[in-house]
């Protein structure tokens, strides 16, 4: 389960990259990161129980996530 959550976050990273920045199609942008943030959170949530170093490691990640996705909000409220 950790290992598909910490591909499935990779994946969605990707993406929102590629949807926000090339496509420029923001609101599907923020979306994908609304739901890479959840993923993230889950991945620390069950990294939690089985590694606790692992989730502590993934928690700036998931901040950084965090303030980027208010970022992106911005970004597409705006155009």
């Amino acid at each position: 389960m950790n290992y598909s959550l910490f591909g499935i976050q990779l994946f969605l990273n990707f993406i929102w990259s590629i949807v926000f920045f090339n496509n420029l199609q923001y609101w599907i942008g923020v979306i994908i990161i609304v739901i890479l943030d959840i993923i993230v959170l889950l991945c620390v949530t069950n990294f939690y129980k089985s590694s606790k170093l692992a989730a502590y490691l993934l928690i700036p990640y998931f901040v950084w996530i965090l303030f980027a996705t208010y970022l992106s909000i911005g970004v597409a409220v705006l155009n």
